[in-house]
């Protein structure tokens, strides 16, 4: 899997949460083969220089991104799973990446 070539919905996604954000700019800081890193300028007015990440993770059959806020005192570590079990949160990888990117931007505003 690479994520490279899921740019335009990951692009998508965080344009998504951009929109409704009327304060601070989400934008695509980083894609690579199994990561992608988010940056929101909120981070950067209060001097925080992680971005948020998302990586793809898989284990056998199962798929999943996984979140990570940047920081140590935000313990919420967002999943997504992808498939098509009735249990999974998302059944494409570009779905998985909508669900994902608006996690993180919920927990971000809930937390900051």
């Amino acid at each position: 899997m690479d994520l490279r070539n899921y740019k335009a919905a990951a692009l998508a996604g965080v344009e998504a949460v951009n929109v409704k954000d009327s304060r601070w700019d989400w934008h695509l800081s980083g894609l690579g083969k199994k990561g992608i890193s988010i940056r929101w300028s909120y981070l950067d007015y209060i001097g925080q220089k992680a971005d948020f990440e998302i990586t793809y993770e898989e284990a056998g059959e199962e798929k999943w991104l996984s979140g990570d806020m940047g920081n140590d005192y935000i313990d919420d570590s967002p999943v997504v799973t992808i498939g098509d079990a009735r249990w999974d949160d998302a059944k494409t990888i570009e779905e998985a990446l909508r669900v994902m990117i608006r996690q993180i931007a919920m927990i971000a505003h809930s937390r900051y």
